[in-house]
């Protein structure tokens, strides 16, 4: 990955990612975070590693949320928990690596029972919004590869801190939105059977990507792109806000009053356009936006 820095920032936060960066180990065929991954991105971020740049601005929340795992990692370590030690299970005649951040004995359990926690630095909307796919199917992996080792973990907890919380919103709507800054939020537990039919399915679909052109890669889906549908807004001309927003147009012009407009408000890709680095190398993506596709690598 190449780091640029286009906002002046010291060296200091420059030393700082690129340290981040280097210390992650690589082992196994795939990662956990990375069997979970839009096999799109997945594969593009591993064939154009050394090509991708990222600006040492975009990677700092990155950068907090290492630190952030060092700390608890490091601050209540004892007898009774695994805090990110690292692991390889075979799924399907492939070696995939697990790190889970911390997992703790149940006390008072017949058997011994164990809770797996997970770190995450996160956005409110992830709270107030269904749990992320990504979580749960994160979790569970881990949780059955600890079973394959004798751990037996039957609790799933998310402890979020949550890097955007505000009083002001939480006084505004004390019944739905958070009321600190840390959420623990509980993760459905899959059976062993659920766990190893997704992570078996995960290593085939990676499996028959592999030796695929960048262009000929699966598709992100509209889930996975985090898209954004059109809408159409009806509101007075040159007004900011809108009296009402539709999901089409049809709808829109049914709705509108004499002396209203209405303005056409694109839908968007989230992921695509603010989040994911590999998007260059993305044919999809820069053929919506116009861009010529940075050339295909051989691999």
């Amino acid at each position: 990955m190449i780091v640029t820095n286009k906002h002046g920032l010291s060296e200091a936060w420059i030393a700082a990612v690129k340290g981040s960066a280097e210390e992650y180990q690589k082992a196994g065929w795939l990662s956990m975070t990375s069997l979970i991954a839009p096999i799109r991105i997945g594969m593009l971020r591993r064939r154009h590693e050394d090509e991708i740049e990222e600006d040492v601005s975009d990677r700092i929340w990155m950068l907090l949320g290492s630190a952030c795992h060092y700390v608890l990692a490091n601050a209540a370590k004892n007898a009774d928990a695994i805090t990110e030690e690292r692991f390889c299970i075979p799924v399907a005649g492939r070696e995939i690596s697990m790190q889970p951040d911390r997992v703790e004995l149940i006390e008072g359990s017949s058997e011994p029972e164990f809770v797996l926690r997970d770190f995450k630095i996160t956005s409110v909307w992830s709270i107030l919004l269904d749990t992320k796919k990504d979580w749960v199917c994160q979790l569970n992996g881990y949780a059955w590869g600890l079973r394959q080792l004798g751990v037996n973990v039957t609790k799933l907890v998310i402890e979020a801190l949550i890097r955007d919380w505000s009083l002001g919103e939480y006084k505004k709507d004390p019944e739905r939105y958070p009321d600190c800054q840390v959420r623990a939020v509980d993760i459905e537990v899959w059976t062993d059977a659920a766990c190893e039919d997704y992570l078996t399915r995960r290593v085939r679909e990676y499996e028959a990507a592999w030796d695929l052109p960048d262009s000929q890669l699966p598709e992100c889906t509209p889930e996975e792109r985090w898209a954004r549908p059109d809408k159409w807004a009806i509101q007075k001309p040159g007004a900011a806000r809108a009296t009402k927003v539709c999901d089409t147009q049809a709808d829109a012009e049914r709705n509108r009053k004499p002396g209203m407009e209405i303005v056409h408000r694109p839908g968007e890709d989230i992921r695509c356009s603010r989040f994911c680095s590999a998007a260059p190398w993305c044919s999809t993506y820069c053929a919506k936006h116009n861009q010529e596709v940075r050339q295909e690598e051989p691999f």
